[in-house]
């Protein structure tokens, strides 16, 4: 039983706490947002818009938030929105889902400074990667690649019947990343029979 009681105290405590720092930081925005307008350097609405948006991106940072994803098309592929800087506030991660329908393959491509891991959950992919292209794994259910910073690569789904449907997590939080394309090297030449995919 007294554990019980110093449990709940604990707990009310801590809440008591973080109550005290919610205060504390509504405060501090109060006195910046004074001082701010009263200098002329921002109105009073455009302050309140800007805090409510911060306000929105921290809520979504510090909650448990779900994703119902939607199906987008990009390099090729067709990708979910997922966790990123768009749906959760994220600062360093962006996870989605990815299907690679079969006799079809992705646009060569690399994502400058950020590093890629994927999780193949169906079917099985070729992916050709590194400098003009030219090494080539194989992925299958249950694998994982990981892709340096600035690889380029291009994943190619040669079944006939099976879709391949992975999960790629990202380090550039940005649903829309900049991705830089790269062309179609001459010893690929044969890939350009072979369709880029469309959203499913």
């Amino acid at each position: 039983m007294a554990h019980a009681q110093g449990f709940a105290a604990s707990a009310t405590a801590e809440r008591d706490q973080a109550d005290d720092r919610v205060r504390a930081d509504r405060l501090k925005a109060d006195r910046l947002k004074a001082d701010r307008v009263n200098a002329g350097r921002v109105n009073a609405d455009q302050w309140d818009r800007a805090t409510a948006q911060d306000h929105a991106a921290r809520q979504r940072a510090t909650t448990c938030v779900v994703i119902r994803p939607n199906a987008i098309e990009q390099q090729g592929l067709t990708l979910t929105t997922g966790v990123s800087r768009e749906t959760v506030g994220s600062n360093a991660l962006c996870m989605r889902l990815m299907m690679l329908p079969p006799g079809t393959r992705g646009t060569p491509h690399s994502h400058k400074g950020h590093e890629s891991a994927i999780w193949v959950a169906m079917g099985e992919a070729e992916i050709w990667h590194g400098p003009g292209l030219c090494g080539r794994t194989v992925v299958h259910a249950g694998d994982f690649l990981y892709i340096p910073p600035g690889t380029p690569h291009l994943p190619v789904n040669r079944s006939e019947t099976k879709m391949m449907v992975a999960v790629m997590a990202r380090t550039d939080p940005s649903e829309r990343e900049s991705v830089v394309l790269v062309d179609l090297p001459p010893h690929l030449d044969g890939l350009f029979a072979v369709p880029v995919a469309s959203a499913v």
